[in-house]
């Protein structure tokens, strides 16, 4: 069929959520005024954008106004709006003291106005020169070019990623991690300018959101809860890619931890006895492998105090992240008699650092300079190497040695695990680059997402993009349309693919009333220039884009903010769906959309079982069904590759799922090319 470039969607709209509702807002939050269903009130207890597919073709000129209008009606511009956390009491007080501390300022700035005025009056006929080049571009709110030291958060006691020794230095892979960026934002000469910050086991989180840390390097999990809402903070954060891939596993003695491997609680087996911490997330992962009176819970202060329940005689096995339980970390621990760490993975813990999610600029710094260790290894740039790195301007001229001396630092990824984590973890599997002939498609933990405690999450936030969308009533859209093969728009407006699919799958999310007869009415979707979508994105005249390449310049250039990728072309290119930085709770939404789809193709969670996605509660009571609804309207990421397979092609590659033993590791592109 010939393909109508930039022709928009037919659509009507509905601008009312759902007409047979009503709503509510209490501290900024709307919120819908419905009662919980039996089922859902039982789980409460237990710059320019890189053209897919044409790889040195970026694409730059000047932005401009949407290209497709829908034909029936033409919507009125959204007005610039920000997102605003639920106001409460603290928040209250917080912004009574920052209201002094302005007045302050702006008092103390008057007295500096006054005072400038008066030198350049004596001063006048000097002149004076300034050969400094003026570089705008700053990476954080927080203003980098004027502060004087970082600050790291790392951990104490996990061998081979953060200890302290007696003389009160700190050394393994998360320090590393720390020291590069130190290198990537003061220079070779950061030493003197890092903080390594280093506390008991539950430091962290309200430590970074108080700005405490600037940076929180603890063997912390990436997972779906911490992103949007953690209840005791009352905020989520930023997380990078992962940088070391982990999970539960069984560790005690060697002929009961086959025992456990195998399931096997018969026989010689009969005798095993599982110890676990009480109440931790280890007692679910297990209580789903072996029989309850083969497992005993435990009560233990620290994770020396756990492991030392070994030398008992009620506990032959205990299950632990894989870090905790390495033959050399135990036996340090002075546990007696023979003892093995199993090699099966029980659980997922994708690894990452995390920053506050209201400095944006400041968490892709971070990230982008994670990316560059692997990167750097891809390439076998080694730390005596570092300065084969490409400089950068992507954020701003002081920084465009960042990745040379990040390098210079502490070496590639490869060079840092070496030093630290290979006696200790020998590195295999899923720590290893994938060089794009296995699976890369794997979904992050979701954490606790039905819980009494999230009945105080923001639901949307006010001014934000997700709000925004509900109360006009439909989803923007907007699809690249470059003849390609994951979003066409046909010559009857007849929008089909990849693409597209998710752009449904957003507004099932979004909109409990989402079936096939009001789909087209809650997704409005736009055949896009590519040259125009940053600025559609960042007008807010767009919600989404996709598919787009995930790149340097695009994230950061483009103000861009991520899913997982979603597909990878002919040139192994990362693609995924794209929104505004500017908003984390809408970027969170899309992210855990898109990581829903693959789920549920790894649970086997078809259209016809959709009900078996669990209950969320992180968006507010109205989206407690986000994911079922999800699955429900466009199935698993399988089910929407196979109904695209004629133009995406046969499937394989990175495209396939990982199972959790292949290769996760992935050298972003944007550094070099």
């Amino acid at each position: 069929q010939t393909k109508k470039k930039n022709a928009p969607v037919h659509t009507s709209l509905v601008a009312i959520p759902n007409a047979t509702a009503s709503y509510t807002r209490e501290n900024g939050r709307l919120l819908e005024n419905i009662a919980q269903t039996d089922e859902e009130e039982s789980a409460i207890k237990p710059g320019a954008v890189r053209v897919p597919g044409s790889r040195g073709s970026v694409l730059w000129r000047s932005l401009s106004d949407v290209i497709a209008k829908p034909v029936d009606e033409k919507p009125e511009p959204l007005p610039t709006v920000y997102p605003t956390h639920v106001i409460d009491q603290e928040v209250i007080k917080k912004k009574r003291q920052r209201k002094i501390l302005v007045a302050g300022v702006v008092i103390i700035a008057l007295i500096g106005l006054v005072a400038a005025l008066c030198v350049s009056l004596i001063g006048k006929g000097r002149k004076y020169s300034n050969d400094q080049t003026d570089d705008t571009t700053t990476i954080s709110s927080k203003n980098w070019d004027e502060r004087d030291t970082f600050r790291c958060g790392v951990t104490q006691f996990s061998e081979g990623f953060g200890v302290q020794n007696e003389d009160g230095d700190y050394n393994g892979l998360v320090v590393d991690l720390c020291h590069a960026v130190a290198a990537a934002l003061f220079g070779k000469d950061y030493h003197d300018r890092l903080i390594l910050v280093g506390e008991g086991l539950g430091f962290g989180f309200s430590e970074l959101e108080s700005n405490e840390i600037d940076l929180l390097a603890k063997d912390r999990t990436h997972t779906m809860e911490r992103e949007v809402f953690i209840a005791n903070e009352k905020t989520g954060f930023s997380f990078t890619i992962p940088y070391f891939y982990t999970g539960l596993v069984f560790g005690g003695d060697p002929t009961f931890v086959k025992c456990a491997e195998n399931q096997n609680t018969t026989g010689n087996c009969e005798n095993l006895s599982v110890c676990l911490k009480a109440e931790s997330t280890s007692v679910d992962v297990v209580g789903r492998l072996l029989p309850e009176e083969n497992i005993v819970q435990v009560r233990a202060a620290s994770q020396n105090e756990y492991i030392a329940h070994l030398n008992t005689a009620y506990c032959n096995v205990i299950a632990s992240d894989q870090p905790a339980l390495t033959d050399t970390t135990v036996k340090r621990k002075g546990v007696e008699g023979p003892y093995a760490a199993g090699t099966k993975v029980y659980s997922k813990e994708p690894l990452a650092l995390m920053t506050s999610n209201d400095e944006p600029q400041w968490s892709d710094f971070v990230n982008w300079v994670l990316k560059a260790l692997i990167v750097a290894e891809k390439y076998n740039i080694t730390q005596e190497r570092a300065d084969e790195m490409p400089t950068t301007d992507v954020f701003g001229k002081r920084y465009k040695n960042m990745f040379i001396d990040a390098i210079g630092a502490v070496g590639n990824y490869d060079e840092i695990y070496k030093r630290h984590m290979e006696a200790i973890i020998p590195r295999r599997g899923i720590n290893m680059i994938n060089n794009g002939t296995s699976g890369r498609m794997y979904s992050h933990p979701f954490g606790n997402l039905f819980n009494k405690a999230h009945s105080a999450s923001p639901g949307h936030e006010e001014g934000g993009q997700l709000e925004a969308i509900f109360e006009r009533g439909y989803l923007k859209c907007g699809i690249i349309d470059e003849g390609t093969t994951i979003g066409d728009i046909d010559e009857e407006y007849s929008p089909s693919g990849m693409t597209t699919d998710y752009c449904y799958a957003l507004s099932a999310g979004i909109f409990r009333d989402y079936s096939d007869i009001t789909k087209h009415n809650r997704t409005q979707i736009f055949s896009l220039n590519p040259a125009d979508a940053t600025t559609l994105l960042n007008k807010r005249e767009l919600d989404i884009i996709g598919l787009v390449e995930m790149n340097l310049v695009n994230d950061i250039s483009g103000n861009m903010s991520f899913s997982e990728p979603i597909y990878y072309n002919n040139q192994q290119e990362p693609l995924a769906l794209a929104t505004s930085q500017d908003d984390a709770q809408w970027a969170s939404f899309v992210y855990w959309t898109a990581s829903s789809t693959i789920y549920a193709e790894e649970k086997n969670i078809t259209q016809s079982s959709s009900s078996e996605m669990p209950l969320v509660n992180l968006f507010g009571p109205y989206h407690i069904r986000m994911m079922r609804n999800i699955i429900n309207a466009v199935g698993n990421y399988g089910d929407i590759y196979d109904r695209n397979i004629d133009t995406l092609g046969p499937r394989d590659g990175l495209n396939m799922l990982n199972s959790g033993n292949g290769p996760q590791f992935y050298p972003f592109p944007g550094i070099f090319d």
